[in-house]
């Protein structure tokens, strides 16, 4: 049977390749690495490596949806960190924050030495409960749970599965039930699988053992997964654990209302602007209009609930915007369904605001965003009621959230282009652009590329404003959670597309309106078959016609959802992320990484113009307050106890009170 199902996934695949052997087209391509989960790796290594010891067994009840974990589950009821907890991959769960099951190890990165055909990837196993006295004879003790297969990222195939196993008294793990993969996406669905009986389901069929082996006083249950690939592929997404006694198979609906996404951008056209653009714009036509919350309502009936907002100033306690001020906001949701909570600036709600300029003078800025709901009819689970996420202003303009779940690439397109419009605020130079290359199952280091800028032709690119070639992409950068920075400088092009002659391009200066920034591929690549791919996210599909494609000569608006992860950035010249101004002590320096996330270096070209009992580092939060001050010429710095956010970093020559000063962006 196995082998049936890999030849079955074997011949597709054959098909695809097939289809796709001559026709220049878009396509998506299954990412191999999770770059969030392997800078957070890096990060907290004792995370990673480290397990919690508890002595004793838990008790009855057992709950989780995974709404106040983070990257790892929660130590106090899972044992093992392969799964990934996320909001990310799943498509309208029953509440927010998933466990996803892949191909991924618990750093992120493929398994090792993976066989042919199937083997156990991930796997999510519960600490030991007591289900001893006075559970022996208890017969309504029901396991359940929510399962989708694929979610935003590729679906399982046939000869993928996910199991549930429980663990007998001859510590033996017996599988109760699985699902099988079949290439397509599901919706969530419940499963109940009783814990007392001798019967337990599997592959859609139920059957009876001898004697109930699982009554224990160190019961534990265990989800695994089984692919034929690796990497981010043959995705399952897991929501909702309960197990406790006085249940039934009929007991699906839950006394909870919960968000089921982050909050979006309070941006109308951004996920992230610069600071300095925001400032210079008409801020409140920079707000959203609408602002969509979705929240579930998990219960067969359909209670009044009070939304409550509130919005901070970076490291300010006192909110700078309450909703609402005055008055009740309760709004009634459809029972056992999704809702989208949309709030508009004419009822007053929160997208009245816009965020005040004059809280930060430097060209960064940060607020917090707190978003809570009340149920009137009472509420079982208050985790999943909280929703907090930061409004972040920098240097560059991006839609995405930071998270792929795919790469976007042009298949047999040699010399393809893929292009983003942005619309900037105001007139300025553009230093540079972040990139986000996914690792995918095949190798691209070597495959060259050019940046490109195009302006705008009637809503889609137009003539090159600025083009830099024989570009390699990293897929190892510890910059901004994996995007690479690559610096617009001035640069000569020999004959390109549309060029008869070398062009100069000099650092683009733009003034304010519509451009495209994109990237060229090669024409010399191995393998037009396997392109080089952007990181492509579907969770910010902001407007489908602002991604473009040309692979045969000619503009096309791109068919698929989302927007591609590169994001210009203006208005600072970044050097490994430190300004260069004119003075021997910032031209002898260079800082890096930045963003960072415990530790930055200190790279001295030369140290002969300074003493090193002259030389202060210091750091400061946007308030000017001092964060941390050492003395001396340091390599490396430790801010691994600095909280995350923007910060001033500021180097200074004591003795000729020569010094300069930039940003420091904290990002784990």
């Amino acid at each position: 049977m196995k082998l049936i199902k890999l030849l079955t996934r074997t011949f597709f695949l054959i098909l695809v390749l097939m289809n796709l052997s001559s026709v220049a087209q878009e396509t998506k391509i299954p990412i191999a690495g999770n770059a969030l989960l392997q800078q957070y790796a890096k990060d907290h290594p004792e995370r990673v490596h480290q397990e919690k010891h508890i002595q004793s067994a838990l008790s009855l009840p057992f709950f989780d949806d995974f709404s106040t974990s983070y990257v790892y589950p929660d130590s106090n009821k899972w044992i093992g960190k392969s799964v990934y907890i996320n909001e990310d991959f799943p498509v309208d769960p029953p509440t927010i924050g998933v466990a996803t099951f892949d191909g991924l190890d618990s750093v992120g990165v493929p398994y090792l030495n993976a066989p042919s055909g199937d083997y156990p990837a991930d796997t999510l196993t519960s600490r030991p409960i007591d289900l001893s006295a006075p559970y022996a004879t208890d017969s309504t003790i029901y396991l359940s749970f929510f399962y989708q297969s694929g979610g935003r990222a590729l679906a399982p195939n046939d000869g993928d599965s996910l199991i549930l196993q429980f663990m007998n008294k001859d510590s033996v793990w017996v599988t109760v039930w699985e699902a099988d993969g079949n290439s397509s996406p599901t919706n969530f669905q419940q499963v109940f699988v009783h814990v007392y009986d001798t019967i337990y389901y599997f592959n859609g069929f139920t059957y009876d053992t001898l004697v109930d082996t699982f009554r224990t006083s160190y019961f534990q249950f265990r989800f695994m997964n089984l692919v034929s690939g690796f990497g981010m592929e043959a995705i399952w997404n897991i929501d909702y654990v309960v197990m406790n006694n006085n249940r039934s198979p009929s007991d699906t609906t839950l006394l909870d209302m919960a968000f089921v996404y982050r909050g979006p951008s309070f941006l109308k056209n951004y996920s992230q602007m610069p600071w300095t653009h925001y400032k210079a714009s008409d801020t409140a036509s920079q707000m959203v209009i609408q602002y969509p919350l979705v929240i579930r309502n998990n219960y067969i009936d359909s209670p009044v609930i009070f939304l409550h907002s509130q919005i901070y100033e970076y490291g300010n306690p006192t909110p700078i915007y309450i909703y609402p001020g005055t008055g009740n906001a309760g709004y009634s949701f459809n029972a056992m369904s999704n809702d989208s909570l949309i709030l508009i600036k004419a009822n007053g709600a929160p997208s009245a605001f816009a965020f005040p300029t004059n809280v930060s003078d430097t060209d960064f800025a940060e607020f917090t965003v707190i978003h809570y709901i009340e149920n009137t009819a009472g509420d079982a689970v208050l985790s999943n009621d909280t929703i907090k996420n930061v409004q972040r202003f920098s240097d560059f303009y991006a839609y995405d959230d930071g998270t792929a779940e795919w790469g976007l690439g042009l298949v047999n397109a040699p010399g393809g282009e893929i292009a983003m419009q942005f619309t900037t605020t105001k007139s300025d130079t553009c230093e540079g652009v972040y990139i986000f290359w996914p690792h995918l199952v095949y190798d691209t280091r070597q495959y060259d590329f050019s940046i490109a800028i195009w302006g705008d032709a009637g809503g889609q690119p137009g003539n090159l404003i600025y083009v830099k070639s024989g570009l390699l992409p990293n897929y190892d950068s510890t910059e901004l959670n994996g995007f690479t920075y690559y610096r617009l400088d001035s640069n000569t092009v020999n004959v390109f597309r549309g060029l008869n002659q070398d062009t100069i391009f000099s650092i683009p200066y733009l003034t304010a309106g519509t451009y495209y920034f994109g990237f060229i591929d090669g024409i010399d690549w191995f393998d037009n078959s396997n392109p080089l791919a952007i990181g492509l996210d579907e969770n910010s599909n902001w407007d489908s016609t602002k991604l473009w494609i040309n692979t045969n000569s000619a503009w096309s608006p791109s068919t698929v959802q989302g927007t591609i992860m590169i994001r210009p950035v203006f208005g600072s010249s970044l050097d490994l992320g430190i300004k260069k101004i004119n003075n021997q002590l910032a031209s002898s320096l260079s800082i890096f990484p930045n963003p960072a996330s415990d530790k930055i270096n200190l790279n001295w070209t030369s140290q002969d113009h300074i003493q090193a009992n002259d030389l202060l580092v210091q750091i400061y939060d946007p308030q000017e307050r001092l964060i941390l001050s050492q003395a001396g010429f340091q390599n490396q710095i430790d801010i691994s106890s600095v909280s995350e956010g923007f910060y001033l970093i500021k180097v200074t020559d004591t003795k000729t009170l020569t010094s300069f000063t930039d940003k420091l962006i904290i990002n784990r």
